[in-house]
This record gives C-alpha cells, structure tokens and sequence, in this order.
C-alpha cells in the first residue's frame, strides 16, 4: 500500500528528507512519527521518573552502611584490644585486612605480634 507524503513522517512538503539532515516543525510531522516521538517522550518521561526512584533508594541504602560501618568500627576496636588477630577480626568484619589495622592504629591498638597466623598445612 502506497501512503500518501503526509502520512509518512520522513517527507516535508513532498521534498524526502532524513531524520538527520531536516526535521520539521512538529506540526507538519506525518501521523506515524508524532505518534512515534509521543510514545517515546513517554518512556522517556517514565524511565526518569525510574531512575530518580532508583537513585533514591541507592542512597538511602548508602546512608545504612554508612551507620552500619559507623557501629562496627567500636566493636572491632573491641576485638583487637581484646587480642584477637586482626586477620582474624577482618574477616568477621565488613572491613579489608588494611581498614582493621588503620582502625587500630588511629584508636591506639598495638599492632600484632608477628608470625602469630597459624600456618596452612601442606596437603590440606
């Protein structure tokens, strides 16, 4: 079925013109395309809308681990006063291996004896 030029949204007054070269005013755009750019304007609109949630919720989670990484921070100084090793205290931690011994050194932890890990066992 063969359209007529203004139904076809790619011709401007009969003249065939690409999306990228010339765009007409919104009121010569043939049906298909005004349809076309509404329904996407509308995805769009609500993939914003989306995302603005999304990202609201990210940062509320942020602030949680935030308060959570907050509280934890005591209970590990407890742990390393307490002469557990710090390997073994950032491995129950949320914290890396590094993080425990800056914790420790900034609240005045001694730093571990050396050669206090227990060694793997070969074969094992």
């Amino acid at each position: 079925m063969i359209l007529p030029w203004w139904l076809h949204g790619d011709f401007y007054l009969g003249i065939r013109a690409t999306r990228s070269v010339c765009v007409p005013p919104a009121g010569l755009l043939g049906i298909r395309n005004r349809l076309r750019y509404h329904v996407h304007m509308g995805k769009i609109e609500t993939t914003k809308q989306e995302l603005i949630e999304v990202t609201a919720r990210l940062r509320e989670i942020e602030r949680e681990r935030d308060t959570l990484r907050d509280r934890a921070k005591p209970l590990v100084v407890k742990l390393l006063k307490s002469n557990l090793p710090p390997k073994e205290v950032a491995d129950l931690s949320p914290f890396s291996d590094a993080w425990v011994r800056a914790i420790a050194r900034a609240n005045g932890v001694p730093p571990a004896a050396r050669g206090t890990r227990k060694k793997k066992e070969e074969g094992a």
